[in-house]
This record gives structure tokens, C-alpha cells and sequence, in this order.
């Protein structure tokens, strides 16, 4: 498709202030949209299910736990529900707290007997966790202090640091 949305429902190109041919603004009706669209997408589908993963398909009346999404990821809350009803292989209808809500399979886990919503949330974290690009590595102050200084009321036993907590040592012919 070569045409954008309002050219294939005005069937024509739109004006605009740069100069166009009146050829350009007569209508002429575009055929098989609605395939062209169809194809497209089964194209973009075939391209993320190349890197997607299968995941397992619910049994209706299984308990299943649904993320409720929060403005943080890490703060996002599981609540125990049930299976009502499975329309594809990837969108279920969950009952869960007296109300049905529809969710893509991504948001459902499987519950076992006696998980509560916490245990979840703490993999969770433990997966957004090994994403992380830095790992929190202990500051430099607890270095010295597993070393053994010991610390006194005064700064001159204290290290100099920066704002990102690296030791600033006087060079050598400042010293005396």
C-alpha cells in the first residue's frame, strides 16, 4: 500500500501548499485494501513469533494469578483468579475479585496450591534484577571499613570523594 489513511478514504490525494498537479487531486479508488491491510499484518505476526515464546495454553477453571499493573513495573500486583474462558491461543477471560477482565497470556501465571501473589512479585524482581545493567556493588566507604580503619570524630582519617563515591587521592608531589 502506497497510500496513506485519509488518501485511501477521501480516494485521492489531499491538498496541501506546495504545488500539485490537478491530475494528483482527482479521485481514483483503491481496490483490496482490507487484504493489503490482512497481509501486512500476517507479515508483522510472522516476524514477532520468530523471536516470541510459546508459551502454555490455560485449562478453563485453572487458578491463575493476573498482573495489575501499576506505574512502576517492580510495584505491579498479582491477584488469584480463575479461568472463565479462552479466546486464542493468547487472550483468556479471568474472574478474579467478583469481576471479568480480559488478559494476554503475558499477564497470567499459573498458580500452585498455596502461592499467595508475593512469591510472583519477587521473581519478578529477580528477573528485572538480572536485567540490570550495573549491580550494586558495595560503597567505598564499607571497603574501608572491611579493611579495618577505624574511624575517629575526625575527617582526616575519612577519604575524600567524589559525587560518584571514588576516592580522590592527592597526587604524590603535593605530598611532604
Amino acid at each position: 500500500m502506497n497510500s496513506s489513511p485519509v488518501q485511501r478514504l477521501m480516494s485521492r490525494k489531499t491538498r496541501t501548499l506546495l504545488p500539485s498537479s490537478d491530475k494528483l487531486l482527482r479521485p481514483q479508488v483503491q481496490y483490496s485494501v482490507p487484504e493489503k491491510i490482512n497481509l501486512k499484518r500476517k507479515e508483522a505476526k510472522k516476524y514477532y513469533d520468530r523471536n516470541s515464546k510459546q508459551l502454555p495454553e490455560l485449562e478453563i477453571g485453572k487458578e491463575v494469578f493476573v498482573r495489575v499493573p501499576t506505574t512502576k513495573k517492580e510495584d505491579d500486583k498479582w491477584k488469584r483468579g480463575s479461568v472463565v474462558e479462552a479466546h486464542n491461543s493468547r487472550s483468556y477471560d479471568i474472574n478474579a475479585e467478583d469481576k471479568t477482565i480480559r488478559r494476554n497470556r503475558n499477564w497470567l501465571k499459573q498458580a500452585s496450591g498455596n502461592d499467595d501473589g508475593n512469591n510472583l512479585r519477587e521473581k519478578s524482581n529477580k528477573d528485572t534484577t538480572k536485567n540490570a545493567r550495573y549491580e550494586e556493588k558495595p560503597s567505598v566507604m564499607e571497603e574501608y571499613e572491611d579493611k579495618g580503619m577505624q574511624q575517629s570524630n575526625m575527617e582526616g582519617n575519612m577519604p575524600r570523594m567524589t559525587r560518584s563515591e571514588r576516592v580522590i587521592k592527592t597526587p604524590k608531589r603535593y605530598k611532604d
